[in-house]
């Protein structure tokens, strides 16, 4: 993701805003406890472009998580990969 300089107070409260739902929806696909969370490892894969729209491109990104063991879920703009035995 690029930056650029933003004198737009309007601007600067989206882009706040996007990145706030981001990490809420982070939070919601990783809502687990530390118990649950033990010999796990979560791998949150974002693009900035619709790509995940994309069925193919879902597919090629699972695909190699799934040669490192991991398993895929889909959620709105991100693919989050999860591997046990870590």
């Amino acid at each position: 993701m690029a930056f650029v300089p933003i004198s737009n107070a309007a601007t600067v409260a989206a882009l706040n805003e996007h990145q706030r739902k981001l990490r809420e929806e982070e939070e919601q696909m990783t809502g687990y406890s530390g118990e649950d969370l033990e010999g796990w490892e979560f791998k949150i894969v974002r693009t900035s472009t619709r790509k995940f729209e994309n069925p193919e491109f879902v597919r090629r990104v699972c695909e190699e998580e799934a040669k490192a063991g991991g398993r895929c879920w889909r959620g709105s703009t991100t693919t989050a990969s999860a591997s046990s035995g870590v």
